[in-house]
């Protein structure tokens, strides 16, 4: 949801100076025409017009657009124009968000809310609420009305008109996404086979067996992670789906659970130079290279503490699965690839 400024290909501040300098007087007046039309009906309130093109995000629903097609507004003070900041307060209350949607915990939404000002209800004072807004995009100074911020057209549509509702795209209506928890942030693919209640449809993984990359393969960030596991080249075979009731049922799986809804195909391991293995050699090669691979390791203190975590912010986990520690506490005490994902030969 996080926006960053991309710069644009065209009307940079230079390039124009450069193009009205060596311009003729019609083509000096089309360019000067053009640039008002481009900055003054898009942005009425702003004290300096943007002179480079970029992507950025309105305050509000957080989505993307080009600059030149964004409000900038006042959300406080003298040069603010909404006509009800206190119901548009209301309308985006995080309190209201957190009400709402209960398992969430309540210090993630709050810890992207803004401290909106408004009149308080007798409309003598000012007061704050805490609002979901893009948070990084609206600087304290514009909280002080000092500086304007960007506003999509729905957005302004929807606060800035005398009967308020709430904008379809806006981060209260049902659209808040929240940080990625930094619990599952670095989670491998291990975890995620573990605690997902549906199944991958089809992935591709990479096992090496090269001695030269030894060392790449036990860390985490490596070239083959990058970019030998985005796609998929050559011929694909298609399965059918498996039962899912079982899967949606409890988490982690087994070994013979997946062994019923799981299917690996294993393209073959990396056999030595002028050497014939026979079909045993060539497995035994796979275990080996699957247990070495960092990415199916499961540490299994962390997995205890995302799975629970799931329980209770996730209303599928908490309402439809059970979490079955009992087979977490048999995992190795060391990170360690799951004995259950040998069920794959």
């Amino acid at each position: 949801m996080f926006s960053s400024n991309v710069q644009g290909t065209a009307l940079s501040q230079s390039g124009v100076e450069r193009r009205v300098a060596s311009a003729t007087q019609p083509e000096l007046s089309a360019v000067q025409r053009y640039e008002a039309g481009q900055f003054t009906d898009a942005e009425p309130n702003a004290k300096e017009p943007l002179r480079t093109r970029a992507f950025q995000a309105c305050v509000f629903c957080a989505m993307l657009h080009w600059s030149e097609t964004l409000h900038r507004e006042y959300l406080t003070g003298d040069r603010c124009t909404i006509s009800e900041p206190k119901k548009v307060a209301d309308m985006l209350s995080a309190k209201w968000y957190c009400d709402r949607w209960p398992s969430i915990p309540r210090e993630e939404v709050m810890a992207s809310a803004v401290d909106f000002p408004h009149p308080d209800d007798d409309g003598l004072s000012m007061t704050s609420t805490k609002v979901l807004m893009h948070k990084r995009r609206v600087p304290e100074g514009a909280l002080r009305g000092e500086v304007p911020v960007c506003v999509c057209s729905d957005c302004r549509d929807g606060l800035w008109k005398a009967k308020v509702h709430t904008p379809r795209y806006s981060l209260v209506n049902d659209l808040w996404l929240g940080r990625h928890h930094p619990l599952f942030r670095l989670a491998t693919v291990g975890h995620q086979l573990l605690l997902a209640l549906g199944r991958v449809v089809s992935t591709k993984v990479y096992l090496s067996s090269k001695g030269a990359d030894e060392v790449a393969r036990k860390h985490k960030e490596t070239w083959r992670q990058k970019f030998l596991q985005y796609g998929m080249f050559g011929t694909a075979i298609v399965f059918g789906n498996g039962n899912t009731d079982q899967a949606m049922q409890e988490y982690p799986p087994q070994g013979p659970e997946l062994q019923e809804t799981f299917v690996a195909v294993f393209a073959g391991p990396e056999a030595p130079m002028g050497v014939t293995l026979t079909e045993e050699q060539k497995l035994d090669m796979a275990r080996q290279a699957l247990r070495k691979e960092v990415e199916f390791q499961v540490d299994k203190n962390i997995l205890d503490a995302q799975a629970r975590m799931l329980k209770a912010t996730n209303y599928v986990y908490r309402d439809r699965a059970t979490y079955r520690s009992d087979l977490v506490r048999a995992y190795s005490d060391q990170p360690a690839v799951p004995a259950c994902f040998e069920a794959f030969f």
